[in-house]
């Protein structure tokens, strides 16, 4: 677990609440489990006693948890849903050029939301370089890294080496979901493969001039030679 500086009496107990919903998500926890004790969960999260005490308590007080006098803590409700115990940054392009990423947005939100995970949206300005997308083109991002706001990134857009180093400084896990290759951990579609068999698919149902839409920006060098290669069995097709 990663302490956060926290000088504000409020923000300590609220960590202390998150880590121990995080704790309740990963140890898979059901209704009637019992959950450390207080010394355990002292030497795990690296807090005192009293900050501690106030987090259970309030945990009590919202009965997500349940507080037997000299026994222990036990697990009230197995579904924390409300609460959340990591916040999640998502880097994304302007939507309105890029309906495939809307959808996949929405799905990953509501993948996060089921473990847990609250999410922020950071908006990407549409300026690319081809050594990629600077983080101060997102608004709020480079503050949230410093500030430790964010718990883990997923990014759709590929980041220049300057904005990698920066993430890598902070200890912010990466994960990029996109069709070409990062020095992260990456969710990789094959855009090659997946417009070849689009291609022969329209081919086979009698298509003569199958036309290919694509945002600009780097992807769509990778549409545009598979898509050619494809259709060149139409003699007339230009």
């Amino acid at each position: 677990m990663q302490l956060l500086q926290k000088n504000n009496l409020g923000d300590r107990t609220e960590y202390a609440k998150r880590s121990i919903i995080r704790y309740i998500i990963e140890k898979g926890l059901i209704a009637g489990d019992k959950l450390p004790t207080q010394a355990e969960l002292r030497q795990k999260l690296q807090l005192g006693n009293a900050t501690i005490t106030r987090a259970v308590q309030s945990l009590a007080a919202e009965r997500i948890v349940e507080i037997q006098p000299k026994i222990g803590v036990f697990l009230k409700h197995s579904n924390a849903d409300g609460y959340k115990g990591w916040t999640i940054g998502i880097a994304v392009p302007e939507l309105t050029k890029h309906p495939f990423s809307i959808c996949l947005l929405l799905y990953v939100q509501r993948c996060l939301h089921k473990f847990g995970c609250q999410s922020t949206i950071f908006y990407g300005q549409e300026t690319f370089q081809n050594t990629g997308f600077d983080l101060e083109w997102f608004p709020g991002l480079q503050r949230s890294i410093a500030a430790h706001r964010i718990d883990g990134l997923i990014t759709f857009l590929e980041f220049t080496e300057d904005g990698w180093n920066l993430l890598r400084q902070n200890n912010i896990p990466v994960s990029f979901i996109g069709p070409i290759d990062v020095p992260c951990n990456s969710v990789y579609y094959d855009i090659a493969s997946f417009t070849q068999k689009v291609v022969l698919k329209a081919l086979n149902k009698g298509s003569q001039r199958p036309a290919l839409l694509v945002a600009s920006g780097i992807v769509r060098n990778l549409f545009f030679p598979v898509f050619t290669e494809t259709t060149k069995p139409l003699a007339n097709f230009c």
